[in-house]
């Protein structure tokens, strides 16, 4: 499906850049930050902790950023 946007000229340059930088189109890099804004909202609505890596296991980002506090 194609859908017509009215975006600020600086975005489009910069997506434009991002696409050039990744080899693949401008729509590729608007749907993958869409599908990543969908994702967020969703685990929002679920429920699920956001979380940041550290070694090889996921921390809720408040206990990271709780940790941070402290030193």
């Amino acid at each position: 499906m194609t859908i017509n946007l009215s975006l600020p000229k600086a975005l489009v340059q910069r997506a434009d850049a991002q696409a050039k930088k990744e080899y693949t189109s401008r729509s590729d890099v608007f749907r993958r930050a869409l599908l990543e804004l969908l994702k967020r909202e969703e685990a929002k609505e679920e429920g699920q902790w956001q979380t940041v890596f550290h070694d090889d296991r996921g921390v809720p980002i408040d206990e990271f950023l709780a940790a941070l506090r402290k030193k």
